[in-house]
């Protein structure tokens, strides 16, 4: 993902944290402000209705009490006044009650009158109160002092906020209570309302921020822009990118920056490749990684060696222009390294119209053998595309012989403090070369000796064994193999 994307959602991120907490915390202390204010207005019609009642008509209520009784009907009537005054647009009552304490049992309530026209809605006179949760769990409160349920309290008549205000007599004696329900519907009415409100300004602050990103889109956007295609050219080997940040902030600074280390590499790059024109590759990198002139060293190593050589080359160049043979070897010679180097190989050194190769240093290669053999596999596939091109042009197909060995060699750079070359000698690069003279004899162009065959993956290649061949300079017979 681009920086400026990150930017982008970065900040778009940052509103949607900030504002979901603020909405969460926002909705959370209107919630309790709109239950206070509510149950604060509930409370205070109970209060209000509390004072009305007569504390000598209450006590007179029990069990025994009957409705139809005039102290029951005048109760009745005060109350029904209460309730109807009381349904207003800021808090609307949908019930309110009188209630008396149980004889047996003073923390017990029972309902004495409910003003109630419609029968079903209306509670019988000595029912137990009952408060529960919306969960079923029972409210414990002290009836003998004025409160509001802390949560909405749960019946067979629906869910409300629920006031409790006591009634005492002239000495102050707790004798009964006033109870007011809002329906819970219209409290969270209120509830929605400050949650709408509060995702109207989540709406708006959000599409504020997503313009703000985009303005801040847009002013990243062009340096950034002439940084990432100048780097891109860059990693694509654009030595000659040079970059012109004209703003006086940290991207004229990673611009000039930019322009620095362009400079160093194409110098860098020059002196490699002028490096390379008198001194083999893997020095020449060293070097140029180092910074310093390498010491005269060496050291033994597990290596493997492929030599390869074109066939009759000396008599094919008799016949053809020199101009031809420099430029085909030219040809010859990209393709063959260009496989070698894929397979983690070096070109040690040119063997006139053939070359030496290395497998296994400077670098150390656990896979040696098997990366060898491709390479050997791939300079196979480049001659049918290279005789594809020059098989007209230089009268004949062109057919190379590809010797491979592993074993023990002296690695290093070799040479004076004037002149020196990284490179392999010993027996391995020896019988390397022999295995390859020995191509033209069996008629092959890939040879492989036995010492590189142990150490291959066997399932990866389809090995062809054709025995033993005698070498030159060596008692013992060896084994070889092609694919």
């Amino acid at each position: 993902m681009k920086f400026r994307t990150k930017l982008f959602l970065g900040l778009l991120l940052i509103v949607i944290i900030t504002n979901s907490i603020f909405l969460f915390l926002s909705y959370q202390y209107g919630k309790e402000t709109v239950y206070k204010e509510v149950g604060s207005s509930a409370l205070s019609i109970a209060a209000a209705t509390a004072v009305l009642m007569n504390p000598e008509d209450i006590q007179k209520f029990n069990l025994d009490t009957s409705a139809n009784s005039p102290l029951y009907k005048d109760l009745e009537k005060k109350l029904l006044e209460v309730r109807n005054a009381n349904r207003r647009k800021d808090v609307y009552v949908n019930f309110i009650y009188s209630l008396f304490p149980d004889s047996n049992n003073p923390k017990v309530l029972r309902f004495a009158v409910d003003p109630e026209e419609n029968i079903i809605d209306k509670t019988e006179l000595g029912t137990v109160m009952k408060l529960k949760t919306e969960s079923g769990q029972t409210i414990h409160v002290n009836y003998e002092s004025p409160v509001v349920l802390p949560e909405f309290v749960e019946d067979i008549w629906g869910k409300w906020l629920t006031a409790l205000y006591p009634i005492k007599d002239a000495q102050g004696k707790y004798i009964g209570n006033i109870r007011v329900d809002v329906d819970a519907d219209s409290v969270n009415q209120r509830f929605h309302f400050l949650l709408f409100a509060g995702i109207a300004v989540f709406i708006s602050t959000f599409l504020f921020a997503m313009f703000l990103g985009w303005l801040l889109f847009q002013w990243f956007n062009k340096p950034l822009l002439k940084i990432t295609t100048a780097l891109k050219n860059i990693a694509h080997g654009d030595l000659e990118q040079h970059l012109d940040i004209k703003t006086k902030d940290e991207f004229a600074e990673v611009g000039r920056v930019i322009n620095e280390m362009t400079e160093g590499l194409r110098q860098r790059n020059m002196l490699q490749v002028s490096l390379t024109r008198f001194i083999s590759h893997a020095l020449a990198e060293k070097i140029v990684k180092s910074g310093e002139l390498p010491q005269i060293f060496s050291e033994r190593r597990k290596v493997t060696i492929m030599v390869c050589d074109i066939r009759n080359f000396t008599t094919i160049s008799e016949r053809i222009k020199p101009e031809l043979v420099v430029d085909f070897l030219n040809h010859f010679f990209e393709k063959m390294i260009e496989a070698i180097t894929s397979q983690h190989g070096i070109l040690d050194k040119y063997l006139g119209d053939g070359f030496l190769a290395i497998f296994g240093s400077p670098d150390d290669d656990a896979y040696q053998e098997d990366h060898a053999i491709h390479a050997a596999l791939k300079m196979r596939e480049a001659m049918k595309s290279l005789n594809t091109d020059w098989a007209k042009i230089l009268g004949t197909e062109i057919q190379i012989g590809i010797g491979i060995n592993t074993g023990s060699a002296i690695v290093g750079n070799i040479g004076t403090d004037i002149h020196m070359e990284y490179t392999a000698i010993g027996d391995t690069v020896n019988l390397a070369s022999r295995i390859e003279n020995a191509t033209k004899k069996l008629n092959t162009d890939i040879l492989i000796s036995e010492y590189t065959y142990i150490a291959t993956d066997h399932t990866a290649f389809q090995f062809i064994e054709l025995g033993e061949i005698a070498i030159k300079g060596r008692i013992h017979k060896v084994k070889v193999y092609t694919l």
